[in-house]
């Protein structure tokens, strides 16, 4: 049977996902829509296949390997931290041993500025991973923060703060001001809303040589730019980052 949605409202259809998941076995499949209004009959086809150990003992959290059978939603309280299941996230995190010491992360203060928020996993995974880290995070739709705490366990605290606001004026701001305590890491995990662009990773605004030059000005002289994007992209960031720019 042919899964694929005939139309964008039916792709957006409680019906629709409900016979998905009902017939689509165990081939694999990527999906972006509206959390907020699906994530109930998302989150009844999927479950933890396992728990994670620490120090010998399991844990209450899920391990993030998801299964494809039904089960109820998941539940407050359990968020899916100590697996990383998109690939770029695992490269994000990678990409801290860029900075200075990398042995000795987990006990050096790290201000990191996370521009999209998601359902929350990469901000949680830092906080929870690099005890002395604290993080920002910045997310444009006040109901991805809805559905990352209702539905995936996700939670502020003193280390980890999520300010609504579109990244591109949050950044812009910041780089206004005269003093600032800068950040050891900046992360961009946003991607294009605009469906005539089709997957931009990120959106063309973002890597604007001038905006480029204000990211540059948040960072700490050492401190590292990540992104998930093309490698044409890399172009930019050189031309942008790189002494005398």
């Amino acid at each position: 049977m042919n899964l694929l949605p005939k139309s964008c409202q039916e792709f957006g259809s409680v019906d629709y996902w409900e016979k998905f998941f009902q017939q689509r076995g165990r081939r694999a499949f990527e999906w972006y829509g509206s959390y907020l209004e699906l994530c109930g009959v998302l989150h009844k086809y999927i479950k933890p296949r396992e728990k994670p150990r620490r120090n010998g003992k399991r844990t209450g959290r899920s391990s993030g390997l998801l299964t494809l059978q039904r089960t109820s939603p998941q539940p407050q309280g359990s968020p899916l931290t100590s697996y990383l299941c998109c690939e770029h996230h695992k490269a994000m995190i990678a990409g801290l041993a860029l900075l200075r010491n990398p042995e000795l992360l987990l006990e050096t203060p790290l201000a990191l500025l996370v521009v999209g928020l998601g359902r929350g996993s990469l901000p949680l995974f830092v906080h929870d991973h690099f005890p002395k880290s604290c993080v920002d995070a910045v997310e444009i739709d006040p109901s991805m923060l809805e559905v990352a705490t209702q539905w995936f366990g996700f939670s502020q605290s003193d280390r980890m703060k999520v300010h609504i606001a579109d990244g591109l004026d949050y950044i812009t701001s910041l780089a206004g001001r005269e003093a600032w305590p800068y950040y050891s890491v900046v992360v961009f995990d946003v991607i294009s809303k605009d469906p005539t662009l089709g997957m931009s990773c990120p959106p063309p605004a973002f890597v604007d040589q001038p905006f480029l030059q204000k990211v540059k000005s948040i960072l700490t002289p050492e401190g590292v730019f990540l992104y998930n994007g093309r490698e044409w992209i890399a172009d930019l960031l050189l031309n942008s980052f790189l002494p005398g720019h």
